[in-house]
């Protein structure tokens, strides 16, 4: 088999969605007994009018990253080409995210980052040079 970009972007692709799913499942396990649900609902906030708990908040954000992610990597996945700087863009992101998660997370998000942004730099490099 010969690895081409397209086969190292598709790697990255597919650890980003297993990313995404992840994000969902650990939200949804945040915490076995409701003691962490039940402490962020004690404090609420205003946002543009609207009034929420913190753990409104953090719940919506949360499941929103989770599919964000998921759904650009199955966007990803429906293109037939891609442009360098794309690429590069992706290999630049998924290096930020990946350090922003090593800083605040745990590790499996970590794992699955790292080989997003590993995959992602690698399709950048391998890349056929336009003479």
């Amino acid at each position: 088999m010969k690895w081409t970009y397209k086969t190292y972007l598709r790697i990255g692709v597919i650890s980003f969605i297993i990313l995404g799913i992840g994000h969902l499942f650990g939200e949804a396990q945040m915490s076995n007994d409701g003691s962490i649900e039940k402490h962020l609902d004690q404090y609420d906030f205003k946002l543009l009018g609207s009034t929420f708990s913190l753990y409104q908040f953090h719940l919506g954000y949360s499941v929103m990253m989770g599919l964000l992610i998921i759904f650009i990597g199955l966007l990803l996945l429906t293109l037939q080409e891609i442009q360098k700087q794309t690429l590069l863009l992706l290999a630049i992101g998924s290096i930020i995210i990946c350090g922003l998660i090593w800083y605040f997370f745990a590790l499996p998000g970590q794992i699955f980052s790292t080989i997003s942004a590993v995959f992602f730099s690698l399709a950048y490099w391998k890349f056929p040079k336009v003479e």
